[in-house]
């Protein structure tokens, strides 16, 4: 019966040191290597065990990776073995080739239609949302689809689709085309297909300009005198927003449950906001300034069947996909009303209700607050994200320093 080892290949090494994975298949004295197209640095390999040492993501990928290949291979020799009296090294290489074509053949929409309906990562709903709305471009662009289609050539003509056809800026195709890259690796890492175009296709970003309200503007906003009840709850939410940091997204769902108060001993009221991101999933909380505070009492700090802000008018355990979209349709209105209080103070930057998030991370830095405390209340998982409001406060400063000149 044949015999099957992962083994590396120490002579065949890299000009990088690494040396190449792959399956090795012996049969009736006859030897053949199945390429895994991975490489390891021989030190980092355990030859006994067949295995990389150690428990990082590269070699928890990979070892996965052998004992699923390891495993699929063994059940073609047990297949072949039932089935027919003799049988060849070439006859299993053969039927692993066939088995390999027949995955890589697998349609990719009955793929993204299951991932998306067992969730099987476990993805915010917005997050999920955005798979949905790939799966609508890939179905109107090519109708038939299968693992294999998906080339350097085809993601290229399917970005300028994107670009073309449906008026996507260059962040918006990255962030669809993300999806695509994170699935492809991901049956790649399992072994379901041989390669991924992403190894040879970039994708491709753009620097956008973050404007934020300077202080003077912050300011200005605060003062202004709605003239309509919904001018007075957009400047609310907004400025709740400038002293907080959160996302729409999460203010519209706060509900009186995640407001937490302590008293002082000398009489005062300390808030606190607990509560789970929406788009990240990680929980926060924070103590709350006085200048939230002041806006939080005005309403709804009592009912928890409700949400604090009259924003959503649908109770809180709605499902996720009414709250979602009655929360789109509400911020597109709300950002319409803040252009009109952005214009009647005479502000001429594009003011949405995100402007108010990055106009908090410039004061927060501007005031000297850490930046990693930024970072977390803003709850961004990369520190990266939050160097890009440094960069903007630093020349902020130079700006200011030059009209010395």
């Amino acid at each position: 019966m044949a015999s099957i080892k992962a083994v590396i290949r120490p002579n065949k090494t890299k000009t990088d040191g690494t040396a190449p994975v792959a399956l090795r298949i012996t049969h009736k004295q006859k030897t053949k290597y199945i390429w895994l197209k991975r490489y390891i640095n021989p030190k980092n390999w355990d030859a006994n065990r067949q295995k990389a040492k150690g428990m990082s993501k590269a070699a928890n990928e990979l070892n996965v990776l052998i004992n699923k290949l390891k495993s699929n291979y063994q059940s073609i020799v047990d297949e072949l073995e039932v089935n027919r009296n003799t049988y060849t090294l070439q006859d299993i290489a053969d039927v692993i080739e066939i088995k390999q074509n027949e995955k890589e053949q697998i349609c990719f929409h009955t793929y993204l239609d299951n991932f998306i309906t067992t969730n099987p990562d476990k993805l915010q709903f917005g997050t999920l949302k955005k798979y949905k709305t790939l799966q609508s471009h890939l179905k109107n662009y090519a109708p038939s689809l299968s693992f294999d289609d998906i080339s350097p050539s085809f993601l290229s003509n399917f970005e300028n689709h994107l670009k073309d056809e449906h008026k996507l800026r260059i962040n918006s195709v990255h962030s669809l085309m993300k999806n695509i890259r994170k699935l492809m690796v991901k049956e790649y890492n399992l072994g379901t297909i041989s390669d991924h175009p992403f190894k040879k296709y970039k994708l491709k970003t753009e620097t956008t300009k973050r404007d934020y309200l300077t202080a003077d503007e912050i300011q200005t906003i605060e003062d202004y005198q709605p003239t309509n009840p919904s001018q007075q709850i957009a400047k609310d939410l907004f400025v709740f927003a400038l002293y907080t940091g959160l996302r729409f997204s999460d203010i519209c769902f706060i509900t009186p449950d995640n407001i937490i108060t302590n008293n002082n001993d000398d009489g005062t009221t300390n808030y606190k906001i607990y509560f789970t991101m929406s788009k990240t999933g990680e929980p926060i909380s924070f103590k709350l300034p006085n200048s939230a505070i002041t806006i939080l009492k005005k309403y709804n700090l009592t009912d928890d069947s409700q949400f604090i802000f009259p924003v959503i008018n649908l109770p809180p355990d709605s499902t996720n996909d009414r709250l979602i979209n009655k929360k789109e349709s509400r911020n597109a209105y709300i950002n319409k009303i803040l252009k009109e209080i952005a214009a009647a103070v005479e502000i001429k930057k594009n003011v949405s209700f995100h402007i108010s998030r990055h106009s908090f991370a410039t004061k927060a830095l501007t005031l000297g607050i850490n930046m990693e405390v930024v970072s977390k209340l803003l709850g961004h998982a990369d520190l990266k994200t939050t160097q890009i409001y440094a960069k903007i406060v630093d020349k902020a400063k130079d700006d200011a320093m030059d009209l010395f000149n």
